[in-house]
């Protein structure tokens, strides 16, 4: 979908003048897009179409129990769908998407909402969940949960009742989650640091670190990682761990949440100032 991308005009961004300074090895960024307007949105999710974007708007405070929050479609070149295909959430943070179905965080509940009608399926509680964060289908088609407030990550059962999987000190702060083969990538707000459990022996191993409040995180198709820290940083880590930062747009206050990304298009949700950035990424 790469001509979707090449007509577009950038909305100006102000970044730094270190952020998109070429080096050896390390990926570039080039502006696309940018979609204002948007309330506190924090993840995104490409449809089963694979032609719009679902986006979670916490459109209040992180753990508010106040209703207002919703998620809204996106096209691919920018545009807003519809700002409210989904309303009467309190603060939707992670998506992600299995046989038609949204499955999306809210506090301490799982949310299942049915795609084709837009209708709210389930609301699953997870017991003693404090501040459930991201969300992620793992390849065997497990749908996992991480608990920023309790160090660990819930898995949906057969039952449909979630269940502390995996819980470890290591974890404090737990916020993004990758599924990638038998390994389950994992980013810490509190040690900043890059993690990989093996799922079939629950062993952690770690992969980085310096990057206090990690958020997103994807492997990039000729290794490596990129990493968000959700205050305005954008980190490239290598194949030893290293990192390096690409982005920061902490001065302005644009903070980078949730991403994706989609073959060379980086999609960051700006839970402030309420935006959406397209990148390309030059590998």
């Amino acid at each position: 979908m790469r001509h979707w991308f090449l007509a577009l005009l950038a909305t100006p961004l102000l970044i730094t003048a270190n952020s998109l300074t070429a080096q050896p090895g390390v990926p570039e960024l080039e502006l696309l897009w940018t979609l204002q307007g948007l309330a506190s949105p924090e993840s995104i999710q490409l449809s089963d179409s694979k032609d719009f974007l679902y986006v979670s708007n916490v459109n209040g405070e992180g753990g508010e129990r106040d209703g207002n929050g919703y998620i809204a479609t996106v096209a691919l070149n920018g545009e807003l769908l519809e700002r409210s295909w989904v309303t009467g959430l309190d603060a939707p943070k992670g998506l992600a998407l299995q046989n038609g179905l949204l499955y999306v965080s809210d506090i301490d509940h799982l949310v299942i909402i049915d795609t084709k009608t837009a209708a709210i399926k389930h609301r699953i509680q997870a017991p003693g969940a404090g501040f459930l964060n991201d969300v992620v289908i793992d390849t065997a088609g497990h749908v996992l949960v991480s608990d920023s407030a309790n160090s660990a990550i819930y898995r949906l059962n057969d039952d449909d009742q979630l269940d502390i999987w995996f819980q470890d000190e290591q974890l404090a702060g737990i916020n993004g989650l990758y599924a990638q083969g038998e390994q389950l990538l994992i980013t810490t707000m509190s040690r900043g640091e890059l993690l990989s459990l093996h799922t079939p022996t629950q062993r952690l191993q770690r992969l980085a670190g310096g990057m206090d409040n990690a958020d997103g995180i994807t492997p990039l198709p000729g290794g490596g990682y990129l990493v968000s820290a959700w205050p305005g940083q954008l980190f490239y880590v290598d194949a030893d761990g290293a990192e390096k930062v690409l982005l920061d747009t902490q001065a302005e206050t644009i903070y980078m949440n949730d991403f994706m990304l989609l073959g060379d298009i980086l999609l960051v949700p700006n839970w402030q100032p309420g935006s959406l950035h397209a990148y390309r990424v030059n590998f």
